[in-house]
């Protein structure tokens, strides 16, 4: 078979291939996560999204970008997590460590939980980039 018939081949299973593909980086980028530490800056995106969404405040992390963390809190703003309250000292003079740490261990939000469902956010970001550039 020459080329020409390849090509025709492809083009007509290639809506397969592609959901094939999809749901298979989905499930590989989620499942790699499932079982990995938290990065170092990875709460602060998650806690920088969710005061993004609530409270529109962008001094937790401004550097990277409002997008990224935006799309790692919603599902936590949706869950209805809690942020600390706004006017204690380290959320008003931004103290971003303090903040994350009040965030996801002392203001009674379940952590893995907030956690899993950013990564989720996050790979499902990831397959919605996927089938644009597609």
């Amino acid at each position: 078979m020459n080329a020409d018939g390849w090509i025709r081949i492809l083009r007509r299973w290639e809506w397969l291939i592609v959901v094939a593909l999809s749901i298979t980086h989905v499930a590989l980028a989620f499942a790699a996560t499932r079982s990995k530490s938290i990065a170092y800056d990875e709460l602060l995106h998650i806690t920088g999204g969710v005061t993004a969404w609530q409270r529109h405040d962008y001094r937790l992390l401004p550097a990277n970008g409002n997008l990224p963390q935006r799309v790692c809190g919603l599902p936590v703003v949706v869950m209805g997590c809690r942020l600390p309250p706004a006017n204690d000292r380290a959320w008003r003079e931004s103290y971003d460590a303090i903040v994350v740490d009040q965030f996801f261990f002392e203001s009674g939000n379940d952590p893995l939980t907030m956690l899993t469902a950013a990564r989720a956010s996050s790979s499902l970001w990831s397959l919605m980039l996927c089938l644009v550039v597609w």
